[in-house]
C-alpha cells in the first residue's frame, strides 16, 4: 500500500510515452491560440481590396477559424484573409474586381452562412 502511489505514477508515465512516441505525426499541436489563422489582416497593399464577412454559425472552437481561413484563402482573388471568431467575421484583401459573393458562397458550407457587410476599396 506504501508504494501504491508512485506505482500508479509511473504507469500513467509509461501509458504516456508509449502514446507519445507511437503517434504518426509527433509536431502535431492541438489548435488553439497559436494555431496560425489571423485574427486581424496586415496592413492593406496598394491595388487590393479589403471585404469583410459576417458569418453565423461560427462557435467558440478552434476547428471554425480554421475551416473559414481555408475556405476564404481558397478562393481565386484572395490574397490575405482573416478570421475573428469573437466578432463573427471573415476579413479578406482581395484583388480588385473580385466578387464579394463569390466569396460569400465560399463561405457558406456546412454550419455557416455569410453575408458581405463591407468592402472598402
Amino acid at each position: 500500500m506504501k508504494h501504491l502511489p508512485l506505482l500508479l505514477v509511473l504507469t500513467a508515465g509509461l501509458a504516456l510515452g508509449f502514446v507519445a512516441f507511437n503517434s504518426k505525426d509527433p509536431s502535431y499541436v492541438v489548435p488553439g491560440e497559436g494555431s496560425g489563422v489571423p485574427k486581424r489582416l496586415p496592413q492593406l497593399t496598394d491595388g487590393l481590396v479589403t471585404q469583410r464577412f459576417a458569418v453565423d454559425g461560427m462557435c467558440g472552437c478552434s476547428g471554425c477559424p480554421e475551416k473559414l481561413y481555408a475556405a476564404a484563402r481558397g478562393t481565386q482573388g484572395v490574397v490575405n484573409a482573416a478570421v475573428d471568431p469573437a466578432i463573427g467575421q471573415v476579413s479578406v484583401q482581395a484583388l480588385p474586381g473580385t466578387d464579394p459573393q463569390t466569396i460569400v458562397k465560399a463561405l457558406t458550407f456546412e454550419k455557416y452562412t455569410a453575408r458581405c457587410i463591407t468592402e472598402t476599396p
